[in-house]
């Protein structure tokens, strides 16, 4: 087994099913005449998790025959017979070698068999052995040196047999594969694979992004960072997404992202201005910071909020007073304990701390111009200090909040 043996990951890309002749999303039995049953059908949701729809080998989405309604089904069809036109293709062969049929054809099986083999996701590649990156029909080099363009090109076959012909303008000028990947590394890259989150183009640079869930609002559309909401109450694009049952509640319980910000603290370096209001209330731009860390974590996903208070408590409550689904934890002592606790109520369930005194960096140059006279900037350390106060910019995690250590 490779993957014991080295550590390494493995899965397999099929490609060109338009050219297998009806092999390729067997339903009833593999080429071999073995039944489909369900060690297949998980073998291959295990190993073939994407496969590639379109190259320039024909494209392998659909077929007129399969969707006549469908004005572009008849783009870069390659249907003369299988790939070395040794065997002519019928029509009843098409229904096995679609990817839009195949997907289908998976969910009867699931149905049937409890696993559903043609769960994929999608990828697009040119399939050509030059080296360019030429997937446009206005600068479409073939798929190797013999296909370069020239007069005789369109003349010239790709394929010809007794049962027909295939010529080199014929070759489709696609594809392209779009992955979202948390960073450009092969290894990035190959786990975003893997777990389906890509698309295909024929060639367009289209950008695409999705997510499905059962928690979504209107507020999440207009949200400024849509990715952080739709990976924090739903899944991304190709992932299983929960079905609606009598246990939905708990599911969205576990989906729900909690935060809690830590703003108990005596402000003592900031004496004497914390003797009458507490540091979390210290304005910027006309409002407190504390509620200003709220909105931004509200907009990041977050749907219940915990503060701890102690010093001057009474102030942080009055704030707290219009949030909705703000928790407040008042300390009569404070001992530092409280997120000890907290880690237990909330234990096995998705959160993050903010320290009550952070600011974000989305308010950075707002208040680098805001506090410009006061000529107390550091730079050396990306931090601002104004009447001693320290504010610390932290870049935002892969999930949208900052991280304060």
């Amino acid at each position: 087994n490779y993957e014991k043996r080295t550590n390494g990951a493995v899965m397999a890309l099929a490609h060109n099913g338009n050219l297998s002749n009806g092999i390729m999303f067997p339903v009833d039995a593999q080429y071999s005449g073995k039944k489909i049953d369900k060690f297949y059908a998980e073998q291959r949701a295990k190993w073939e998790r994407i496969y590639e729809i379109t190259q320039i080998k024909g494209d392998g989405e659909t077929h007129p025959f399969l969707s006549p309604d469908d004005e572009f089904a008849d783009y870069g069809t390659w249907d003369v017979g299988n790939l070395d036109v040794s065997v002519a293709k019928t029509d009843d062969m098409l229904a096995y070698e679609y990817a839009r049929e195949a997907l289908k054809n998976g969910l009867a099986l699931e149905k049937k068999l409890g696993t559903n083999p043609y769960k994929f996701g999608f990828t697009g590649a040119t399939d050509s052995h030059t080296s360019l990156a030429t997937a446009e029909e206005n600068n479409f080099f073939g798929k190797h040196t013999g296909y370069e363009p020239s007069p005789k090109r369109l003349t010239h076959p790709f394929m010809k047999t007794d049962q027909g012909e295939i010529f080199a303008w014929q070759m489709v000028a696609s594809g392209i594969t779009a992955v979202w990947a948390e960073a450009n590394t092969r290894a990035s890259i190959f786990d975003a694979m893997d777990r389906k989150e890509l698309y295909a183009t024929t060639g367009p640079r289209i950008l695409v992004r999705f997510f499905g869930g059962w928690n979504y609002t209107d507020g999440d559309m207009k949200s400024r960072e849509p990715a952080f909401r739709g990976y924090g109450k739903g899944v991304p694009m190709n992932i299983h997404r929960p079905a609606w049952n009598s246990k939905i509640s708990e599911i969205l319980r576990l989906n729900t992202m909690r935060a809690m910000i830590l703003a108990a603290g005596l402000g003592t370096r900031l004496l004497p201005y914390t003797l009458n209001r507490p540091k979390p209330l210290f304005p910027i731009l006309n409002k407190p910071l504390l509620l200003l860390t709220i909105n931004r974590i509200k907009n990041s996903g977050f749907s219940e909020i915990i503060v701890n208070a102690h010093h001057l408590r009474e102030q942080i409550k009055d704030a707290l007073q219009d949030e909705a689904n703000c928790i407040l934890q008042e300390e009569e002592i404070i001992l530092g304990t409280l997120i000890c606790r907290t880690i237990r109520c909330l234990r096995g369930l998705r959160w993050m701390s903010f320290s009550g005194s952070s600011a974000m960096r989305g308010w950075r140059n707002a208040c680098r111009r805001n506090w410009a006279k006061t000529q107390r900037s550091s730079p050396k350390h990306s931090r601002f200090t104004v009447s001693g106060w320290s504010l610390s910019w932290i870049p935002l995690s892969k999930w949208g909040f900052p991280v304060t250590f």
